[in-house]
């Protein structure tokens, strides 16, 4: 019975350290893993960042999402296009520019002639704004029959270049208007283009184109924007046509 039990195989209790072992390669590899954070060869995840952070690409894997693709270039009409609607109003040649164009009947701006309307007492300027004006006396003013009766009718219709009177005007910077024909109709001479200055501010005058705002009228002539004044009866053709008749005349 004893030889039978000494033959038997011993049978041992399976050891403890096993598992110890195990636990022992798990630390190392979360040490090692901890180690190549620190060192750079692996990502470091942080709370905020994991959801934007780069996943890097494992071989034979295709990324799941695509690269926003680069936006085309414009072409040059396209560019073109967007300009030509960025542009402003370009408010050609001055206040009249764009909106006097919008008018058939304006003279074209920037050409030196106003138009004076005796029966309208409108000057019409060559930035298509208009200026109130009167000449003729009495019963007279703003009549163009009577344009032929010297020193209480009204201007004489003609085209007249414009210059400054070699001195004042009874204390007034008057305009010389000088027909540019050379010849003064029904023996009119010495007319000019002045203010108001009839006792009591009449708007009359002993033949003289009047202003009611002579400063602006001023003002634009010696900024080189007047040069001639057309004066006509009254507006039988457009304005256009006058102020080109007058600037070859």
């Amino acid at each position: 019975a004893q030889a039978s039990r000494a033959d038997a195989p011993r049978i041992e209790a399976p050891q403890e350290q096993a598992p110890k072992a195990s636990a022992s390669k798990t630390g190392k590899a979360q040490s090692a893993k901890a180690a190549d954070v620190l060192s750079g060869k692996l990502p470091a995840l942080s709370p905020r960042s994991s959801e934007h952070a780069a996943v890097p690409a494992l071989p034979g894997v295709q990324a799941s999402q695509a690269k926003p693709a680069k936006p085309g270039k414009r072409s040059k009409t396209q560019d073109a296009e967007m300009l030509a609607y960025a542009k402003p109003d370009m408010p050609e040649r001055g206040a009249g520019g764009v909106f006097g164009n919008l008018f058939s009947n304006r003279p074209s701006v920037g050409n030196g002639v106003a138009v004076y309307d005796i029966a309208a007492r409108t000057v019409y300027m060559p930035d298509g704004s208009k200026l109130e004006a009167h000449s003729g006396l009495g019963s007279m003013v703003d009549q163009p029959r009577f344009v032929n009766k010297k020193n209480v009718g009204p201007t004489p219709p003609d085209t007249y270049n414009l210059s400054m009177r070699e001195s004042r005007f009874h204390g007034v910077e008057a305009i010389r208007l000088t027909p540019t024909s050379g010849k003064n109709k029904y023996g009119r001479d010495g007319l000019l283009a002045h203010t108001y200055m009839l006792r009591g501010g009449r708007a009359e005058s002993n033949g003289c184109v009047v202003f009611k705002d002579y400063a602006r009228f001023l003002a634009a002539y010696k900024k080189g924007k007047i040069k001639r004044l057309v004066v006509v009866p009254r507006m039988s053709k457009p304005l256009t046509q006058v102020a080109q008749e007058g600037r070859q005349g």
